[in-house]
């Protein structure tokens, strides 16, 4: 049936676009100039974005790479690289899981095996479709279409995650389902690299940082944690966490000045059913957001040195999540998925007005007075 040239476009739209020879995708919102870039073929990491401002204006909240070949040397330093089956390292590449101990077979520069093996492989598009209020992409990544990353990780997968630009914000859609016929255990995260400053008169030391996390996973503790797992009591909470304060305190709205941070968060607060993270330049009245929902309980913040960024990565897990579930940590945040079984998750990145509107998403803890979650936090602890 030929077109009707009188029918006017849809205001969102999805196009491809040939970089450096590799086939990208846009989302693209043709009223407003929002847009969001993702290359499948690699990670299906969104390598930029342009989101609305309350002010009208239109403006990059990521850090892109330079060309792609440095995001192909670099998988995990631009963009939103997507971390899965675990986020974070996991020291010499060994973990136990029911009692068996198991080596990944690709290790980082320091001997560990980091933020699993999605983020540079290619990922298969199922669905792109356009609107008049979103434009949606679809894809997955599966142990069928990539075997090989079975050796040292023999539990099926699928992993899809749906991109939706709408006129407002970018949202991620996470779905993992379990093909096998056994327990698939993972840990899953997403990357984003938020620019800084929020615009051209901003300044970075300037910017205030505010995460809604009353306690911090004790990362040398983690560390320690190899297999085989030594016969002893459990791990308990207060060994593993600790309450946060001072700097690390971002409860409260903290300048970032030139502080460099690398820390992982926990027991966070909610509002809605999502947690909430920003940096802000009160200079521009502007600040980035990230939301979560309640399937992410782990929160890291982590400012690249030397490069203009701030990262507020919604974690299901702290790193090494594998060796702390087998040390019996009831709250460590392993994901076990039964055969057939589907897991779900939302993350959502917009700009809006600093100050914050009232009533949005206050520096409340939502924790108690020990720091300890709330009941609807302890709901979404996992094994």
């Amino acid at each position: 049936m030929p077109p009707n040239d009188s029918e006017p476009p849809r205001r969102f739209a999805i196009e491809s676009e040939l970089r450096e020879g590799e086939q990208l995708l846009v989302l693209r919102d043709r009223a407003g100039s929002a847009s969001a870039t993702i290359w499948p073929a690699f990670g299906c990491n969104c390598l930029g974005a342009r989101l609305p401002a309350p002010d009208g204006q239109v403006r990059d909240v990521l850090l892109s790479p330079p060309s792609l070949d440095d995001l192909r040397r670099q998988p995990s330093w631009w963009g939103i690289p997507l971390l899965f089956p675990w986020p974070g390292r996991i020291p010499q590449g060994m973990y136990e899981f029911a009692g068996r101990i198991y080596r990944l077979p690709a290790l980082d520069a320091g001997g560990a095996a980091i933020h699993g093996f999605v983020k540079d492989r290619p990922w298969r598009v199922e669905r792109a479709e356009a609107s008049e209020t979103a434009a949606e992409v679809t894809a997955t990544c599966s142990s069928d279409d990539h075997p090989e990353t079975l050796e040292g990780f023999p539990f099926p997968y699928r992993l899809s995650v749906t991109f939706r630009l709408t006129v407002s914000e970018l949202e991620l859609d996470f779905e993992v389902s379990n093909p096998g016929a056994a327990v698939l255990p993972f840990g899953l995260g997403a990357h984003p690299y938020l620019l800084l400053p929020l615009g051209p008169q901003g300044r970075r030391e300037t910017c205030l940082v505010q995460v809604p996390a009353a306690r911090r996973w004790r990362l040398d503790t983690l560390r320690q944690l190899t297999p085989p797992a030594a016969p002893s009591e459990p791990l308990s909470w207060e060994e593993v966490t600790e309450p946060v304060s001072g700097a690390v305190d971002l409860r409260v709205p903290q300048a970032l000045g030139d502080r460099l941070y690398d820390d992982v968060f926990t027991s966070l607060a909610a509002a809605g059913g999502e947690s909430e993270c920003l940096v802000a330049g009160p200079d521009v009245g502007l600040a980035s957001v990230v939301r979560a929902s309640a399937a992410f309980p782990t929160l890291v913040v982590y400012t690249p040195p030397g490069r203009p960024a701030i990262c507020f990565e919604p974690w299901t897990a702290p790193p090494n999540v594998f060796n702390l579930a087998a040390r019996g940590l009831d709250r460590s945040g392993l994901m076990l998925l039964a055969p057939g079984a589907v897991w779900r998750g939302t993350m959502r990145l917009l700009l809006r007005s600093w100050p914050a509107p009232a009533g949005r998403h206050g520096p409340s803890t939502g924790a108690g007075p020990s720091g300890e979650p709330s009941p609807d936090q302890q709901e979404q602890r996992r094994a």
